[in-house]
């Protein structure tokens, strides 16, 4: 049963939001704003984009364990 104040997720009144994030900083450097939820192949090249404008790779990915994480595609990061 869904709490009376809550909305299901839809079109036009949501967004999947990726934050890259230095930790230690604690500085935001790059996000994508999805309209739909994000593929593992657009999560990568969000990741690739902000590499390359930052310049350094990171040396640690932490991610929330979806399952388009659990793929070959992130088995490079």
């Amino acid at each position: 049963m869904l709490s009376p104040f809550s909305w299901l997720q839809r079109w036009p009144f949501c967004y999947w939001l990726a934050v890259f994030v230095d930790h230690f900083s604690k500085r935001a450097v790059g996000f994508a704003v999805f309209l739909q939820r994000a593929k593992a192949k657009d999560v990568n090249a969000f990741l690739g984009r902000t590499i390359t404008a930052v310049g350094k790779k990171p040396r640690y990915v932490i991610t929330d364990k979806g399952k388009y994480f659990c793929c070959d595609a992130f088995e490079a990061w």
